[in-house]
């Protein structure tokens, strides 16, 4: 019995598997899409509102949301190719992983403060006599 059991438990796991596959990827998908036009629009915000992150930082951003977008172009039209019968080309847990780079740079990104505006020259004259002052003491 355990024998029979083993062997036809693994082709039905595979079925089970494929089936979750089959509506949980579409989901993943489409939360992914979501992500990456919220990380495009945030950019084109920081523009205006952190003028200190620089263009070069937005841009290398976006062009990670642009990878993303094909890897996940491409993922789609290989999983168009596969037949319902077989392995996905992709899985709806590998759909999350692709923006762990952009969501770690946008982090970076979004701690970095804006530069201290520079200080009056008046507060700079007033601290130097004091410091002449305090050499002559010794």
């Amino acid at each position: 019995f355990e024998g029979k059991y083993a062997e036809l438990s693994v082709p039905f796991e595979k079925i089970l598997f494929r089936l979750e596959e089959l509506e949980a990827r579409p989901a993943a998908v489409e939360s992914l899409t979501k992500k990456l036009g919220k990380v495009e629009e945030l950019m084109t915000k920081w523009e205006t509102e952190k003028p200190h992150i620089t263009e070069e930082e937005r841009k290398e951003v976006l062009d990670k949301v642009v990878e993303v977008r094909k890897w996940l172009e491409d993922a789609e039209k290989k999983q168009k190719k596969v037949k319902a019968h077989e392995d996905p080309a992709f899985t709806s847990a590998e759909v999350p992983e692709q923006t762990k780079d952009i969501e770690a740079l946008v982090a970076k990104l979004n701690r970095k403060k804006a530069p201290k505006p520079p200080k009056e020259e008046k507060k700079d004259e007033e601290e130097k006599p004091a410091d002449g002052e305090g050499e002559g003491e010794e």
